[in-house]
């Protein structure tokens, strides 16, 4: 999953998940980027360096807003916060048999 917006005009932003996207299979430039804290009081240089994309087996539903998926699960262990969340989540999929529900055993 791609965690900046790197290109937004060809569709390479943040929370583009690359293998289930049209860029699957393409070489992309991924620059690596610098990270310094705002916070200048420190006694010491502090940089950090990371490429911005994480691995993402799962993701939020807020991160999910937005995208369609052939498919995809949800985790209702534990509930949703509201009522809303529950329909962004199941209208994610492109068909109903591309998403699959988890309930916790014995509560429905």
């Amino acid at each position: 999953m791609i965690l900046r917006n790197l290109d937004p005009t060809a569709g390479i932003c943040n929370g583009t998940q690359v293998p289930g996207s049209d860029h699957a299979g393409e070489t992309a430039f991924v620059p690596c980027i610098t990270l310094t804290p705002s916070n200048l009081d420190l006694p010491f240089i502090l940089e950090r360096q990371q490429f911005p994309v994480h691995l993402a087996f799962a993701m939020s539903i807020n991160k999910s807003q937005g995208q369609s998926v052939k498919q995809g699960g949800l985790n209702l262990q534990s509930p949703v916060y509201t009522h809303g969340q529950l329909y962004v989540a199941l209208s994610h999929g492109t068909t109903k048999q591309g998403v699959k529900v988890i309930f916790p055993e014995g509560k429905y």
